[in-house]
């Protein structure tokens, strides 16, 4: 693809994005994915990414793409890869001063940012030991994340995600392309967020 080609195709995706057409969410996804990861890794530098890595941040850069679509102005392929890779900064940046702000004691994170590892907490209780108390919220927020996804499939996926399968993995086991696992945690996520915000 040349880059007017590219540019024309851009604008195209991002514009039917923010007319509401979710499934172009996807080929923006596929053109911009790696940049967007590249640099959320040189941001991370030598911090610790066993909490929150590139893949999560870019789950977050995406699903805000996807929610403030609307509130974008620009269209452009090089002005959308200047305001995602800002965001995935500053996104970075954030994740980096809440994982420090969670650490205490022998270093443990009781509740962890990225979704699949909250899931995975509560089905390997790995918490404090004696906390039961937050076990208990976080199989409570399980339970309730199951209540209102939209379908059997969406389920399965976090079920395979507690189980420690990858998003490569989940893909394989359901026969399904691995971005439409990631589309659908990545939309998982949103719907968590959500969730805990009307708490």
């Amino acid at each position: 693809m040349n880059e007017q080609a590219a540019d024309e195709s851009v604008t195209h995706w991002f514009l039917q994005l923010k007319a509401g057409n979710q499934s172009f969410l996807t080929k923006l996804l596929g053109f911009f994915l790696e940049k967007v990861k590249t640099k959320a890794r040189r941001e991370f530098g030598n911090s610790s990414r066993s909490v929150c890595d590139e893949d999560d941040i870019a789950v977050q850069v995406f699903g805000d793409l996807a929610t403030q679509a609307k509130k974008i102005d620009v269209t452009d392929r090089e002005g959308l890869l200047r305001l995602l890779l800002l965001v995935t900064q500053r996104k970075v940046a954030s994740e980096r001063r809440r994982q420090s702000a969670k650490s205490r004691g022998n270093g443990k994170v009781i509740l962890e940012t990225d979704l699949g590892r909250l899931l995975k907490d509560c089905s390997h209780q790995s918490v404090n030991k004696g906390s039961q108390y937050n076990l208990a919220l976080i199989e409570q927020e399980l339970t309730a994340l199951m209540e209102i996804l939209p379908d059997d499939q969406y389920r399965e996926i976090v079920k395979l995600s507690i189980a420690g399968h990858d998003k490569d993995e989940i893909a394989e086991i359901l026969g399904v392309v691995p971005r439409t696992v990631y589309r659908k945690l990545q939309y998982t996520q949103e719907l968590w967020m959500k969730s805990k915000q009307l708490d």
